[in-house]
Protein backbone atom coordinates (compact mmCIF):
# COMPACT_ATOMS: atom_id res chain seq x y z
CA UNK A 1 0.00 0.00 0.00
CA UNK A 2 1.11 3.52 -0.87
CA UNK A 3 1.37 6.09 1.61
CA UNK A 4 1.19 9.67 1.42
CA UNK A 5 2.21 12.71 3.29
CA UNK A 6 4.76 12.47 5.87
CA UNK A 7 3.93 11.41 9.66
CA UNK A 8 4.75 14.21 12.06
CA UNK A 9 7.20 11.97 15.00
CA UNK A 10 5.48 13.68 18.20
CA UNK A 11 1.37 13.21 16.90
CA UNK A 12 -0.48 10.29 17.04
CA UNK A 13 -2.11 8.96 14.55
CA UNK A 14 -5.66 7.13 14.83
CA UNK A 15 -6.35 4.93 11.19
CA UNK A 16 -9.36 5.80 9.89
CA UNK A 17 -10.31 3.13 7.17
CA UNK A 18 -12.90 3.99 4.32
CA UNK A 19 -13.93 3.26 0.78
CA UNK A 20 -13.78 5.83 -1.90
CA UNK A 21 -15.61 5.69 -5.65
CA UNK A 22 -14.17 7.11 -9.47
CA UNK A 23 -16.78 7.48 -11.97
CA UNK A 24 -15.97 9.08 -15.01
CA UNK A 25 -18.88 10.11 -17.19
CA UNK A 26 -19.54 10.08 -21.21
CA UNK A 27 -17.08 12.81 -21.75
CA UNK A 28 -14.13 11.93 -19.77
CA UNK A 29 -15.24 13.50 -16.71
CA UNK A 30 -14.64 12.68 -13.14
CA UNK A 31 -17.92 12.72 -10.71
CA UNK A 32 -16.42 14.34 -7.45
CA UNK A 33 -18.19 16.08 -4.78
CA UNK A 34 -17.31 19.79 -3.42
CA UNK A 35 -17.21 20.24 0.43
CA UNK A 36 -17.03 24.05 1.61
CA UNK A 37 -14.77 24.26 -1.03
CA UNK A 38 -12.51 21.19 -1.51
CA UNK A 39 -12.80 18.54 -3.75
CA UNK A 40 -13.05 14.56 -3.01
CA UNK A 41 -13.78 11.61 -4.30
CA UNK A 42 -17.53 10.11 -3.78
CA UNK A 43 -17.09 8.05 -0.58
CA UNK A 44 -16.25 8.33 3.31
CA UNK A 45 -15.19 6.45 6.70
CA UNK A 46 -16.30 3.04 7.69
CA UNK A 47 -19.20 2.27 10.05
CA UNK A 48 -18.96 0.17 12.72
CA UNK A 49 -19.19 -3.90 10.92
CA UNK A 50 -19.45 -2.62 7.96
CA UNK A 51 -17.65 -3.81 4.57
CA UNK A 52 -16.14 -1.32 2.16
CA UNK A 53 -17.89 -2.07 -0.41
CA UNK A 54 -21.22 -1.57 1.85
CA UNK A 55 -19.84 1.99 3.17
CA UNK A 56 -19.36 2.77 -0.84
CA UNK A 57 -22.60 2.14 -1.03
CA UNK A 58 -24.04 3.65 1.88
CA UNK A 59 -21.76 7.05 0.90
CA UNK A 60 -22.55 7.69 -2.00
CA UNK A 61 -26.52 7.19 -1.74
CA UNK A 62 -25.45 9.81 1.25
CA UNK A 63 -23.35 12.32 -0.30
CA UNK A 64 -24.98 11.88 -4.30
CA UNK A 65 -28.14 10.23 -4.13
CA UNK A 66 -26.05 7.47 -6.54
CA UNK A 67 -27.67 3.74 -6.22
CA UNK A 68 -23.98 2.67 -7.88
CA UNK A 69 -22.38 -0.93 -9.16
CA UNK A 70 -18.64 -1.29 -7.85
CA UNK A 71 -17.25 -2.34 -11.13
CA UNK A 72 -13.45 -3.26 -9.81
CA UNK A 73 -11.42 -2.66 -6.67
CA UNK A 74 -8.37 -0.39 -7.44
CA UNK A 75 -6.17 -1.40 -4.15
CA UNK A 76 -5.87 1.18 -1.15
CA UNK A 77 -3.56 4.04 -0.40
CA UNK A 78 -3.54 5.76 2.76
CA UNK A 79 -2.49 9.46 3.46
CA UNK A 80 -1.79 11.46 6.50
CA UNK A 81 -3.64 14.15 7.22
CA UNK A 82 -5.09 16.54 10.38
CA UNK A 83 -8.67 17.02 10.40
CA UNK A 84 -10.05 20.24 11.98
CA UNK A 85 -13.51 18.89 12.39
CA UNK A 86 -12.43 16.03 15.33
CA UNK A 87 -9.44 17.49 16.32
CA UNK A 88 -7.02 14.56 15.59
CA UNK A 89 -4.64 13.34 13.45
CA UNK A 90 -5.64 10.43 11.11
CA UNK A 91 -4.15 8.26 9.05
CA UNK A 92 -7.29 7.58 6.29
CA UNK A 93 -6.34 4.33 4.41
CA UNK A 94 -8.64 4.67 1.65
CA UNK A 95 -9.98 1.45 -0.62
CA UNK A 96 -10.63 2.75 -3.61
CA UNK A 97 -13.01 1.43 -6.35
CA UNK A 98 -14.20 2.07 -10.37
CA UNK A 99 -17.86 2.49 -9.70
CA UNK A 100 -20.80 2.68 -12.06
CA UNK A 101 -24.14 5.16 -11.26
CA UNK A 102 -26.81 2.92 -12.03
CA UNK A 103 -29.35 5.41 -10.97
CA UNK A 104 -29.77 9.02 -9.69
CA UNK A 105 -32.51 7.91 -6.81
CA UNK A 106 -32.66 11.09 -5.37
CA UNK A 107 -30.68 14.24 -4.28
CA UNK A 108 -27.73 13.96 -1.67
CA UNK A 109 -28.78 14.49 1.97
CA UNK A 110 -25.87 16.15 2.95
CA UNK A 111 -26.62 19.90 2.38
CA UNK A 112 -22.72 20.91 2.20
CA UNK A 113 -21.97 18.36 -0.73
CA UNK A 114 -22.49 19.15 -3.97
CA UNK A 115 -21.77 16.93 -6.89
CA UNK A 116 -19.49 18.50 -9.46
CA UNK A 117 -18.36 16.81 -12.70
CA UNK A 118 -14.79 17.99 -13.44
CA UNK A 119 -12.03 17.64 -16.10
CA UNK A 120 -9.21 15.64 -15.15
CA UNK A 121 -7.04 17.95 -14.74
CA UNK A 122 -8.98 20.34 -13.13
CA UNK A 123 -9.31 17.01 -10.38
CA UNK A 124 -5.55 17.28 -10.41
CA UNK A 125 -5.34 20.99 -9.67
CA UNK A 126 -8.13 21.22 -6.85
CA UNK A 127 -8.08 17.58 -4.79
CA UNK A 128 -6.06 18.35 -1.62
CA UNK A 129 -5.73 14.19 -1.17
CA UNK A 130 -2.73 13.28 -2.98
CA UNK A 131 -4.28 9.61 -2.50
CA UNK A 132 -7.36 10.31 -4.17
CA UNK A 133 -5.37 12.03 -6.89
CA UNK A 134 -2.63 8.90 -7.45
CA UNK A 135 -5.99 6.30 -7.63
CA UNK A 136 -7.65 8.58 -9.97
CA UNK A 137 -4.48 8.67 -12.48
CA UNK A 138 -4.66 4.83 -11.96
CA UNK A 139 -7.96 4.66 -13.36
CA UNK A 140 -6.98 7.11 -16.08
CA UNK A 141 -4.30 5.37 -17.39
CA UNK A 142 -6.37 2.02 -17.57
CA UNK A 143 -9.50 4.05 -18.82
CA UNK A 144 -6.99 5.49 -21.81
CA UNK A 145 -4.96 2.41 -22.88
CA UNK A 146 -6.17 0.12 -25.63
CA UNK A 147 -7.69 -2.48 -24.44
Amino acid sequence: MIQFRDKLADKSYIERPGAYGIVINDLGELGVLRVKGEYFLPGGGLDQGESSEEALKRECLEEAGWQIEIVRGMGQAAEYDFSQAANQYLNLVGDFYVIKVISQLRAGTEADHDLVWLKPEEVFLKMPRQSQIHMVRQVLNLHLSPQ
